[in-house]
């Protein structure tokens, strides 16, 4: 149970810290080394600006210091070289800003105090005219952009501003007093809100980032394609264009090659089956008239041989001495799509 009373009084104790109001109060006497700045923390103030006088402390002997080599003072130097900011960087930062501390308002639902707000400013003109005048007019479109949505997001009970241009002055003049407070919660919505600003802000840019390289992508593979079809269509248009101009070359070659080999052609069919009758009964008749002529040759009725008489007085004749030889052939060529026309051509 004490325990839980520890947990309690710990958890009230930041509780009511979150509730105290801290703040800056200025106080402007006309030249800002005049300024004097006062932290306030509830009850307490605490003087930052000018600092208090202290009592002076015996100085110590100074020892001497040791010299550095050529590398080291160019070291030191690169180490002790800061980040500067231009007036454009912070024209620039002054949007993303302004954009964070309006979030981080909205959310402290006006507990921010600013009281008292009196201040006068005369800007010096003797060096740079135009500077001034420049400077003069950005200083009042900011300040009357900036203070109708300031008065909605804070508490602004008695605002006075005044801004001038001298131009015989060549120093600035500020007079006037200024206090700003709010609660230590108010400090996390604050910071909580440029913490939300800055990882959105982040992933904007990497998601515009991601868009524009994807659309940079689709672009390319739109081109891409666009150019694959243009060659295809030209492929095909050579194509189609070749084969027309191949089938027109059969087509000449064959009607020339046809005329060449068949325009000596010039008969019927009737003139065909006689050519060939004739043909058969040629072949036919010689090889009767042959078979007639060996009949002849080897009749034993016939004598072929011369009488022969012997030393004795006997006369011998022959009756059939027989060589024969015979030969027969015959053939037929068909060849090609004109031999099929015009028919077989036999010899024998």
């Amino acid at each position: 149970m004490t325990a839980v009373y520890i947990i309690l009084g710990i958890l009230l104790f930041f509780f009511l810290l979150s509730l105290l109001r801290i703040g800056v109060r200025a106080d402007f006497a006309g030249d800002l080394a005049d300024t004097r700045v006062t932290v306030i923390a509830g009850p307490a103030r605490i003087q930052m600006l000018p600092k208090p006088d202290k009592p002076e402390k015996p100085k110590k002997p100074k020892k001497e210091k040791k010299k550095k080599t050529p590398q080291e003072e160019i070291t030191k130097g690169k180490e002790k070289k800061k980040l500067s900011l231009s007036a454009q960087d912070i024209k620039t930062l002054l949007p993303a800003v302004w954009a964070s501390l309006k979030g981080g308002l909205r959310k402290t639902r006006q507990r921010l105090l600013i009281n008292p707000l009196e201040l006068s400013a005369v800007l010096p003109g003797a060096m740079d005219p135009a500077g001034a005048a420049e400077l003069y007019g950005y200083i009042n479109a900011g300040m009357w952009t900036v203070m109708p949505q300031l008065e909605q997001l804070t508490r602004i009970p008695d605002p006075g501003l005044h801004v001038e241009v001298d131009f015989d002055s060549e120093q600035l003049r500020l007079t006037g007093r200024l206090g700003v407070s709010l609660q230590i919660r108010d400090l996390f919505a604050i910071g909580w809100a440029f913490v939300i600003y800055s990882q959105t802000e982040k992933s904007q840019l990497q998601n515009k980032e991601k868009a524009f390289r994807l659309l940079r992508s689709k672009l390319y593979e739109l081109e891409l394609e666009k150019k694959q079809n243009a060659e295809a269509a030209e492929r095909r248009g050579e194509g189609e264009g070749g084969a027309e101009r191949c089938k027109a070359a059969r087509n000449s070659t064959h009607s020339a090659g046809r005329r060449g080999t068949y325009d000596h052609i010039n008969f019927d069919k009737g003139e065909l089956t006689m050519e060939m009758t004739e043909k058969k009964n040629d072949l036919k008749s010689m090889m009767v008239e042959s078979m007639e002529k060996v009949k002849e040759m080897v009749d034993a009725n016939n004598i072929v041989g011369e009488p022969i008489t012997t030393p004795d007085g006997v006369t011998l004749i022959p009756v059939s001495r027989v060589s024969l030889g015979f030969g027969s052939g015959g053939g037929q060529s068909c060849r090609g799509s004109s031999a099929r026309l015009a028919g077989c051509v036999s010899g024998g």
